[in-house]
């Protein structure tokens, strides 16, 4: 059985792309507060296989995911930062910030 793979140039460019916007979108929006760390890690090597699996498969169409997913959750940060009177910029008052992520971890999104 022979598979049909073929990796152009541009996939790379779309993977090293999503490394970077996925950097980017956590130093921005308040990726240094994930804890426990293991869970940045697995983060971002769920959110590399899922857009590898996609760039492969979908080619193009992976864009959508790749900036659109880190812009959704962008767009989200900035409004429930507005909502709680956080600054979406610093996170501060870091305190409150990091007691409203752990009312989300555990599924309270009031």
């Amino acid at each position: 059985m022979q598979s049909n793979l073929i990796i152009e140039k541009y996939h790379f460019f779309y993977f090293i792309l999503s490394v970077g916007v996925w950097f980017l979108s956590y130093h921005y929006f308040g990726g240094r507060f994930i804890r426990p760390q293991w869970k940045k890690v697995g983060k971002l090597f769920a959110y590399l296989i899922i857009s590898s699996i996609l760039i492969l498969s979908i080619a193009h169409y992976s864009l959508i995911f790749i900036i659109g997913h880190q812009l959704l959750g962008g767009v989200g940060h900035f409004m429930i930062c507005k909502k709680h009177r956080i600054d979406w910029k610093t996170c501060q008052p870091e305190e409150k910030y990091i007691e409203l992520t752990e009312k989300w971890a555990k599924g309270d999104f009031s």
